[in-house]
């Protein structure tokens, strides 16, 4: 083995002999091969490599020892699932392109969350941010400065409230705020213009601002399980929604709402509140799924045949028998029916 500094970098049969020999040393996952491969890196310079880069990333030992020699740039992908040393050095992973903070404890101590969000502000590359099952609460307002965000996903955060400064997430396309307490949501929401798909999943949601409207990209929007009256008038000022769910909400009756979504190719809208088969339905003529689960339907109308475009209907916990099953089966021969 040479001593020149930085040789891995040359593409001499020497230097590339070596390459492999780390490659295999990472692959083996054994620590004390770890340990040799980061020692020979960090004599010999490391290559603009994506196999030996993803190699250096798939353990916590290989991302420790990623901080520990200073090969913050291999890092594009972290899931924290624990409070450790990492957090610490988040600013510095300036490649970082996707974060998980996962949380396993329920017990864990609330993180620095206004100190986290103010280090990822550092990371331009940062396009996607997951945090679950954390006790935040409320999202700090450095949410503001993460601007090269798309994927925003909070799930079992605790959440009451939205800031407004979620506005200025001007690049976000996919919004996801499942199981929070949300009881409603900031009109600055209408300054997510990029936004493709939102999922407000079980929270306690009855209206929706009126600024939805300037969402002019949004094409899936997911209301399962809030509290939901009546349907959502806003949603009928966004012609382009194909996939809309408004499973388990307490409306019952939408028929002149759902027959002017005429663009919408999967619809679900079960529960037990539904108690007959809402024949707005069957004037969808671009529907292509339709799921009716947990409902106490108990009959499909025969004029379901007319809607050429049905590719699956979904009748999971429905009081709908298997005789009525079998019926619609043998008249909907080309529909998968489950």
């Amino acid at each position: 083995m040479t001593d020149h500094h930085k040789y891995l970098l040359r593409k001499t049969p020497d230097a590339l002999k070596q390459l492999a020999h780390i490659k295999t040393l990472l692959q083996s996952k054994q620590n004390t091969n770890l340990y040799l491969a980061f020692e020979l890196l960090k004599g010999g310079g490391l290559p603009d490599d994506p196999q030996l880069h993803q190699l250096m990333t798939n353990n916590k030992l290989a991302i420790d020892l990623c901080i520990n020699y200073g090969f913050y740039g291999v890092i594009t992908q972290l899931h924290i699932t624990e409070k450790n040393d990492w957090l610490q050095h988040l600013r510095q992973f300036y490649n970082l392109q996707k974060l998980l903070l996962e949380n396993h404890t329920p017990t864990q101590d609330r993180l620095p969350y206004q100190a986290i969000f103010e280090q990822l502000s550092h990371l331009p590359q940062l396009y996607e941010l997951r945090i679950w099952n954390h006790p935040l609460h409320h999202l700090p307002q450095a949410i503001k400065d993460l601007r090269s965000l798309t994927h925003l996903d909070l799930y079992l955060d605790y959440l009451v409230i939205l800031p407004k400064e979620i506005a200025f997430l001007e690049h976000l396309k996919h919004l996801r705020l499942h199981s929070n307490r949300l009881i409603g949501l900031p009109s600055e929401i209408g300054g997510l213009h990029q936004l493709t798909s939102l999922d407000l999943t079980n929270n306690y949601l009855r209206n929706l601002p009126d600024s939805l409207h300037q969402l002019t990209h949004l094409d899936t929007v997911c209301l399962r399980e809030n509290k939901f009256q009546q349907f959502p008038q806003q949603l009928l000022q966004l012609p382009q929604i194909k996939h809309l769910d408004l499973t388990a909400n307490p409306i019952r009756n939408f028929n002149q709402e759902i027959t002017q979504m005429q663009q919408l190719e999967s619809l679900a809208i079960g529960g037990e509140q539904i108690t007959q088969f809402p024949t707005g339905i069957l004037q969808l003529k671009n529907l292509k799924r339709l799921e009716l689960n947990y409902s106490n339907i108990r009959m499909i109308p025969p004029k379901i045949a007319h809607m050429y475009q049905l590719q699956e209907l979904v009748l999971k916990g429905t009081r709908i028998s298997p005789i009525e099953k079998r019926r619609l089966q043998q008249m909907l021969p080309h529909i998968m029916i489950t």
